[in-house]
């Protein structure tokens, strides 16, 4: 074999192009049709048969992840109450030191 047979491309020249598949081809999934007569569960998007099991986990993995993510936002808002009554309490305290600054300062 010779070296005349290899073809070498010019990479200096060369412009490769990667093609995307459409979108359409990769589908989450993410809303769901019941057929209650047939009891099967369907894709609403690309109409996929879908394994009832893996929807149900989906759902009830999604649900547990709502609980843990509102538990958090009541901690989040609890502390947020507490920082409110704190800075409250500090202009508070701010105010009445100033009060008696201002009667100190009055008095010499």
């Amino acid at each position: 074999m010779t070296d005349d047979n290899i073809i070498r491309p010019d990479f200096d020249t060369l412009h490769l192009q990667v093609r995307r598949q459409p979108d359409t081809l990769y589908c989450r999934h993410g809303q769901v049709l019941l057929d209650d007569v047939a009891r099967k569960v369907y894709c609403a998007s690309c109409n996929a048969e879908l394994d009832p099991f893996t929807v149900l986990l989906r759902i009830a993995r999604d649900e547990m992840k709502l609980q843990y993510e509102r538990r958090e936002i009541a901690k989040l808002q609890h502390k947020l109450t507490a920082l409110k009554n704190d800075e409250r309490n500090t202009k508070a305290r701010l105010q009445r030191a100033r009060r008696r600054l201002k009667e100190v300062e009055s008095d010499g």
